[in-house]
């Protein structure tokens, strides 16, 4: 059995006059006859602001692990100038953090000597998974 088709893609405009696609997921007619278009958008996490008072515990991540790297820098994007530590790919400290974290690739491993990018003053090896 294939996998049902995603729903078809839609242009949003914005308000600013910016212009995004999205993914139509239903028409919706409001009492007054009015149409409303139920919209999935991506958009960059930056761009997304959480509500108080919302609990986000449940909402799924989906992080996309670099096929050719080994290794990950992770930014704390709250501290001023931002801090870095450096991950295996694999390292589930990474997934469990929140949208403040910023996960950039590395080269390929052969490429890449950890000890040295942790001499940097902002930058150091992850407790968990470069300990071993």
């Amino acid at each position: 059995m294939s996998d049902p088709l995603p729903p078809p893609r839609i242009h949003v405009a914005l308000p600013g006059g910016a212009r995004v696609t999205g993914r139509l997921l239903r028409w919706r007619q409001d009492r007054t006859g009015a149409w409303w278009a139920e919209v999935s958008l991506y958009v960059p996490a930056a761009a997304a602001r959480q509500v108080d008072g919302e609990d986000y515990d449940g909402v799924p991540r989906e992080p996309a692990a670099p096929t050719a790297a080994a290794y990950v820098m992770a930014a704390d994007t709250r501290a001023t100038p931002p801090t870095a530590e450096i991950h295996r790919v694999d390292c589930w400290m990474i997934a469990d953090r929140a949208e403040w974290l910023r996960v950039t690739p590395l080269a390929e491993v052969e490429d890449v000597d950890p000890a040295a990018l942790a001499a940097f003053p902002d930058t150091s090896l992850c407790g968990v998974c470069m300990t071993a």
